[in-house]
C-alpha cells in the first residue's frame, strides 16, 4: 500500500471545511480546464482551438464563481469529478449496483447543494478524497467509495464549525488573475506548436509508409505528443519504465522523441494532438507487427514454463519474478513489459499486486501476470498456479469457474463483438457474457477490472473501447478475488481475425487438468488433449 495517499485525500476532502467559496473557484477552474482540453483534444482540434479553450477556462471558472449564486455548483462539480476521474466509458465496466450507488450520490448531492450550497461542496470534496484515499486501502467493493466518503464528510462538517456559510464573491483583483493566466496558457499553448521541433525522418521503407498512411489521414499534420505512460500509476518505484512515452513517434519513425510535429504541419490548421488518426493507425495491426507480438508472447510463455519447478513452499515471489525475467531475456526479449505479479495466497486477492515481498505456502494459488517486450510490442499473459501442481477441491472449483468465463468470452470474440459495449448484432458485451458464465459456474464475478483490452505498443494499448475489427490485439482476463484469501485471473492474448479470435499466448492450455499436468511435468501434448 501507498499510504502517502491517505494523508492526501484526508488534506483534499478538509480543503472546502473553512473557505467553501475558494474550494469551489479552485476546483471549477481545474475541472473546467480538464473537461475542455480533453473534450478539444478528443476530437482532434486544430491548436488554435484548444488555446482559445484552455485559456478560457479559468476566466470562466472566476465568472462563475463570482455571478453564480444559486447552489447548483455541487453537482455540477460532481458531474466534472466523475467525468475527468473515471470517464463515461468505465460506466460500462462498473457493476451494477456500483452505478446506481453512483445515480443515488448524484441525487443527494443535488438535494444537499440545493438545500445548502456549503454542505454539497463539503459532499463534493469528501467524495474526491475518499477516491484519493482508496488508492491506499485494500477495498474494491462499491460500497467502500461511499464509506469512506461518508468519514470525510463528517470529518470536514467538523472542521468547518465556526465558519462562514456564506463569503463574499472573489475581489476584482481575481479577475485580472485569471485574464493574466489565460493570456499565459494562449501564449504557451500557440508557443509549443510553433516551435515544436519537425519528427525525424523515417530511414526506412516500413515506417515511411506509416508516415505516409498518417499524412492521408490528416494532411493538415499536427503534433505527436509524449504521453503519461500508464506507470505513472503502478505502485512502486519503478525507474526502468519511463513515466511519459511518444509511443506515437516511435509507431512513425522508429525512435522516441519528447515533443515533434509532422512534416509539413500548418501552423493554423494542424491538429493539436493527433490521437484519432494515430489510434486508427495503431489499433490494427500489420503483419510486421502481429510477428513481434507473437514473438513476445512466446519468451513469455517460455519464461514461464521453464520456472515451475519453484512453484513450491518457501520460494519466494521475488525469486520466481526474478527467474521469469531472466527466462525471458535469455530466450530473446528485450525487457518486461510490465513490472512482473506474481502474487501468492491473499495477496492475490490485490489484482496489481507489483510488490514481491510474499514466500509461497502449501495448498495456495499464485496468480502469475507477466510480460515482455519485443521490438517494444508487448506481451501480456497470466496464469493462476496452485503450489505444489495440485488444486484442493475448493480452489479447483473456483477456478474453473474462472476459466469458465474466459471461454464463454472466446466463444463470442470475433469482428462485431465488443469487450463492453453493445456488440453490433444488439448482443451482449464480452464482459458480461464472462461474467454470467462465471455466476452460472457458482462463483461471483464481480471482478474489478475489465475484461480485456488492447495490446500493441504498450501492454494496455490504444483503441479498444468500440467493436472488435480484424486485426486487433486483445487480452481475455477475467477474475476472482477474495480479500484476504485469494485470487484467481486467467489470461490470454488474442488476435481478432474475420471469423473470431485466434490466440497468441499459445503452449500453455489453462483448463485445470492441463495446469496440473505441466506443473507435474507431463508432455505438453498429453496436457493440451480436451483443452480448447
Amino acid at each position: 500500500m501507498d499510504l502517502l495517499w491517505l494523508p492526501v485525500g484526508l488534506a483534499v476532502s478538509l480543503l472546502a471545511s473553512r473557505r467553501p467559496r475558494v474550494a469551489l473557484l479552485v476546483t471549477l477552474g481545474l475541472f473546467t480546464f480538464l473537461i475542455t482540453f480533453g473534450v478539444l483534444v478528443g476530437i482532434t482540434a486544430p491548436t488554435w482551438l484548444v488555446a482559445l479553450g484552455a485559456a478560457a477556462a479559468p476566466v470562466l471558472g472566476v465568472e462563475l464563481a463570482r455571478r453564480w449564486q444559486r447552489p447548483f455548483l455541487p453537482p455540477l462539480l460532481l458531474v466534472a469529478m466523475m467525468a475527468a476521474s473515471i470517464g463515461l466509458t468505465r460506466l460500462r465496466t462498473m457493476p451494477r449496483l456500483a452505478v446506481v450507488l453512483l445515480a443515488l450520490v448524484g441525487v443527494g448531492l443535488l438535494v444537499a447543494g440545493t438545500w445548502r450550497a456549503p454542505w454539497g461542496v463539503r459532499l463534493v470534496f469528501a467524495l474526491l478524497g475518499a477516491r484519493f484515499a482508496l488508492l491506499a486501502l485494500p477495498w474494491t467493493q462499491p460500497w467502500a467509495l461511499l464509506g469512506v466518503a461518508a468519514v470525510l464528510f463528517a470529518a470536514s462538517t467538523l472542521v468547518s464549525r465556526g465558519a462562514t456559510e456564506t463569503e463574499p464573491p472573489p475581489a476584482p483583483a481575481v479577475r485580472t488573475w485569471a485574464g493574466s493566466l489565460a493570456a499565459t496558457v494562449l501564449i504557451a499553448v500557440l508557443g509549443t506548436a510553433l516551435l515544436a521541433p519537425e519528427l525525424p525522418a523515417p530511414t526506412d521503407v516500413l515506417h515511411q509508409a506509416r508516415l505516409q498512411q498518417l499524412k492521408a489521414k490528416a494532411p493538415s499534420g499536427g503534433l505527436l505528443w509524449s504521453s503519461p505512460s500508464e506507470a505513472l500509476t503502478w505502485e512502486g518505484n519503478h525507474p526502468e519504465f519511463p513515466a511519459f512515452e511518444n509511443l506515437d513517434a516511435l509507431y512513425l519513425a522508429g525512435r522516441q522523441v519528447t515533443l515533434a510535429k509532422v512534416p509539413g504541419t500548418s501552423a493554423l490548421t494542424g491538429a493539436f494532438w493527433l490521437i484519432r488518426p494515430m489510434t486508427a493507425l495503431r489499433v490494427k495491426k500489420a503483419p510486421e507487427e502481429l510477428a513481434a507480438l507473437r514473438d513476445a508472447a512466446q519468451f513469455t510463455v517460455q519464461a514461464l514454463k521453464d520456472s515451475l519447478p519453484l512453484y513450491r513452499p518457501g520460494v519466494t515471489e521475488q525469486a520466481i519474478a526474478q527467474a521469469i525475467h531472466d527466462r525471458q531475456i535469455a530466450h530473446g526479449a528485450e525487457g518486461d513489459s510490465f513490472p512482473l505479479i506474481v502474487a501468492s495466497g491473499p495477496r492475490g486477492a490485490k489484482p496489481h499486486a507489483f510488490a514481491l515481498d510474499g514466500t509461497l505456502k502449501a495448498g495456495e494459488l499464485v496468480v502469475t501476470d507477466i510480460g515482455s517486450y519485443k521490438d517494444h510490442y508487448a506481451s501480456d499473459f497470466t496464469r493462476t498456479l496452485p503450489v505444489g501442481g495440485k488444486f484442493d477441491p475448493r480452489g479447483r472449483k473456483q477456478y474453473a469457474a474462472v476459466y469458465a468465463g474466459q471461454q464463454a468470452a472466446l466463444k463470442a470474440c470475433k469482428p462485431g463483438a465488443s469487450l463492453y459495449g453493445k456488440a453490433k448484432d444488439g448482443g451482449q458485451s464480452l464482459d458480461a457474457i464472462s461474467r454470467e458464465a462465471m455466476k452460472a459456474a457458482g462463483v461471483d464475478s464481480a471482478y474489478p477490472h475489465g475484461l480485456g483490452h488492447t495490446v500493441g505498443l504498450f501492454v494496455h494499448d490504444v483503441g479498444g473501447l468500440g467493436l472488435l475489427e480484424p486485426g486487433m490485439v486483445v487480452t481475455i482476463e477475467p477474475g476472482l478475488y477474495i480479500p484476504g484469501e485469494l485470487g484467481i485471473r486467467i489470461e490470454d492474448t488474442y488476435l481478432v481475425t474475420e471469423t473470431g479470435c485466434e490466440q497468441i499466448t499459445t503452449g500453455f492450455p489453462a483448463d485445470p487438468d492441463s495446469v496440473e499436468a505441466i506443473m507435474a511435468g507431463g508432455k505438453l501434448e498429453q496436457a493440451a488433449q480436451g483443452a480448447p
